[in-house]
């Protein structure tokens, strides 16, 4: 049991990094504008399809063919997990070296939506408050950390079904 709990977590580590470059590109694709916004989705399709074909090598490598839902489940958890880290590393590099300006930009354009609002004052200062905090490099980081997490329970919920797989009665 302990072998395979490691196999588990090892296959998702090395299989998350690949997952992990491919958020970045992603993320990185998302910040060139219109070209890259339509690439991104290119990208998004992709991420989809690894996670797929990458639950179904771990079934078929680490699992013998057989795979429960809960089992593919935690490994795409686990696999998202991996690769959230990896994103966020390569944002908070883009955020502080990279692209210093980039949330500064993104915090004033979304000023500027919340003026067109015509929000009341005190909820306006409210607001700017709470889109300064959200948009420092380390709460962003962290807050697309976790979402890239429960992203992959969302997937995992879907494709653990599709990747699942009964041992077969005449195996021993």
């Amino acid at each position: 049991m302990e072998n395979k709990r490691r196999n588990l977590f090892q296959h998702a580590m090395a299989y998350g990094a690949i997952m992990g470059v491919l958020f970045s590109v992603n993320f990185l694709l998302s910040t060139m504008g219109k070209v890259g916004n339509i690439l991104s989705y290119v990208a998004v399709g992709t991420i989809a399809y690894c996670t797929y074909y990458f639950t179904c090598l771990f079934r078929d490598r680490e699992c013998e063919g057989a795979l429960t839902y809960g089992k593919g489940l935690s490994y795409i958890v686990m696999l998202y997990f991996f690769a959230a880290i990896i994103s966020a590393t390569v944002k908070f590099v883009f955020f502080t070296w990279i692209k210093p300006d980039f949330l500064s930009d993104l915090l004033n354009q979304s000023l500027l939506i919340l003026e067109e609002m015509n929000l009341p004052n005190m909820e306006q200062s409210l607001t700017t408050q709470t889109l300064e905090t959200m948009l420092s490099p380390i709460v962003y980081v962290m807050q697309s950390l976790w979402m890239n997490v429960f992203t992959g329970l969302f997937v995992g919920l879907i494709v653990a079904a599709f990747t699942k797989k009964e041992k077969s009665l005449f195996e021993e």
